[in-house]
């Protein structure tokens, strides 16, 4: 599949503060950078989100909590060299902030890993729709979009999964919107649906994140969502 979303809607939630950029205050290694201060765990307390590189392959998320817990997920960044933090918001239906960092770079596809709090700790969230295993990609290029959307519809969280491709050498896209509902400890399928757009700039606006609190595009590939 090849996906996205329209412009994300105002939820009424609360959303975890902007991230920071450059240096920050440490967590324990002058290599840490402070790039999000957010309530991660779910306890209503800001906690304090680290990113560090550690070399081309690999880097870390590092989480201090309120209560002074120290939570460590590493990640490989070796098809992402570095890595790069893009953000923190709520994704699922569960107190507390997911945590997105660019982890895999394809040709023209940014993908991504979400990190949520679980039992103590920092676990990957799956992709629900099951596209490129663990990932979270977005994409645009010439012949198509893909990108995520959420919303809050009736006090339920949803994620809608749109892509669409370039109908030969038209300005017609079609493709498909898949959608998934949280249904309290994970997500649910809840059905898709055939779309259509005409014109480059209305697919364009399909590609990307369009989630309260996460840029649309990594700050290289900006210019392409536009």
């Amino acid at each position: 599949m090849l996906a996205l979303a329209a412009s994300a809607c105002g939820t009424g939630e609360s959303q975890p503060t902007a991230a920071r950029s450059g240096p920050g205050a440490t967590a324990g290694s002058a290599a840490d950078r402070s790039v999000a201060r957010t309530d991660v765990d779910g306890d209503g307390q800001l906690d304090e989100v680290y990113y560090r590189v550690v070399d081309a392959d690999r880097s870390k998320v590092i989480v201090r909590t309120s209560t002074s817990e120290r939570l460590v997920k590493p990640l490989s960044t070796t098809f992402w060299p570095r890595g790069q933090w893009h953000g923190a918001t709520r994704l699922d239906g569960r107190a507390g902030a997911e945590l997105v960092i660019g982890t895999w770079q394809g040709a023209h596809t940014p993908m991504f890993t979400v990190l949520t709090y679980r039992f103590g700790d920092l676990e990957v969230m799956d992709n629900p729709a099951g596209i490129y295993g663990r990932l979270w990609p977005i994409d645009a290029f010439y012949n198509g979009y893909l990108g995520w959307t959420r919303t809050v519809e009736d006090g339920e969280v949803r994620l809608t999964l749109r892509s669409v491709l370039r109908t030969g050498q038209t300005k017609e896209f079609t493709g498909e919107a898949e959608h998934f509902r949280w249904a309290g400890n994970g997500w649910v399928r809840a059905g898709v649906e055939p779309i259509s757009v005409r014109g480059d700039k209305r697919a364009a606006q399909i590609g990307g994140w369009h989630v309260k609190g996460l840029p649309s595009w990594p700050p290289a590939l900006a210019a392409t969502g536009a």
